[in-house]
């Protein structure tokens, strides 16, 4: 039986998949230009934008009862707050444009706390053996008879 996915890990999957868009648009923009200017900004987009909010995305989905908690709400602002002002930053920076270097610090020091919450969330609030594999509970591995 499985537990319904939580609308908090729902719609980090969807923000998920914009940034994979966007990461997308981007490495094809760049590609086509020959101007890589905005390389940083891609592997950003990349990684804290698609890869992170999709796997944090499933790991609320995976336990909805942690994504139940403050500490995961406060998670997903924040992330979702800095990410944005960190590549903006980062973007203007790569660009030329000095004086908004701020927004990647901004950013990233929202993003990082975001982050520092969602590692109490798994600590905090997913059992061990809640966060054990799936796989030793069929019947092959326990040695119940089917």
């Amino acid at each position: 039986m499985h537990a319904t996915p939580s609308p908090l890990g729902i719609h980090l999957l969807r923000s998920a998949v914009l940034y994979l868009l966007l990461g997308l648009l981007l490495g094809i923009a760049m590609a086509a230009s020959h101007q890589f200017a905005l390389r940083p900004v891609h592997t950003h987009v990349n990684l804290l934008g698609w890869a992170t909010l999709a796997l944090t995305g499933l790991v609320y989905c995976l336990f909805p009862h942690a994504a139940a908690s403050r500490l995961a709400i406060w998670h997903a602002r924040l992330h979702n707050l800095g990410l944005p002002l960190m590549l903006a930053g980062l973007a203007a920076y790569s660009l030329g444009y000095t004086r908004l270097e701020p927004l990647i610090a901004i950013g990233a020091l929202l993003l990082s706390a975001g982050l520092l919450l969602f590692a109490a969330v798994v600590y905090l609030r997913l059992a061990p053996r809640q966060a054990a594999c799936n796989a030793y509970d069929t019947p092959a591995v326990s040695g119940a008879k089917g």
